[in-house]
């Protein structure tokens, strides 16, 4: 809940502060963007299928806003739809010594995609709350200063 608010108020901070429609769009576009292109950058690294990292790229951007739902669970269904794991596995992940095994174990291989593109979504939110000011260009002290102080303002003109 603490990292949807962050951002709704970044928004709304964004929205209100007066730097036009276009810096909110691009903050919006770059959060898509970084949270998608890491979360399926990482679901490819556990060697998950193009279409599991689709997956994770295209709900990654909703689910790091809310902690009920995660981008990995999403990618790894795709991925178990895709390798068809039995229970079987868990006894050849029991049995496995190396790492290298483990990863030719479907199973292993569905738990690792969810494991990995969640973490990708979160260095994308991390990494987004971090470079968002700098690359916008902006001075994120005016802008959220000026965002609360004019969202101040509304609110009072209501009543």
């Amino acid at each position: 809940a603490g990292v949807t608010l962050l951002f709704a108020l970044l928004i709304a901070a964004i929205a209100f502060s007066g730097v036009g429609l276009e810096v909110l769009l691009a903050a919006l576009i770059y959060w898509v963007l970084i949270n998608g292109v890491l979360s399926a950058a990482f679901t490819l690294l556990a060697g998950g299928h193009l279409l599991s990292a689709a997956t994770a790229f295209g709900v990654s951007w909703m689910t790091s806003l809310t902690p009920a739902l995660a981008a990995g669970w999403f990618a790894a269904i795709v991925e178990a739809k895709i390798r068809k794991p039995t229970t079987g596995e868990l006894r050849q992940i029991l049995n496995a010594e190396t790492f290298s095994e483990l990863r030719r174990i479907p199973l292993f291989r569905v738990v690792l995609v969810a494991a990995l593109a969640n973490v990708g979504s979160t260095i994308g939110t991390f990494a987004y709350l971090i470079f968002i000011f700098p690359v916008l260009g902006i001075d994120p002290s005016v802008v959220i200063g000026a965002g609360f102080s004019n969202m101040l303002q509304a609110l009072q003109g209501l009543f």
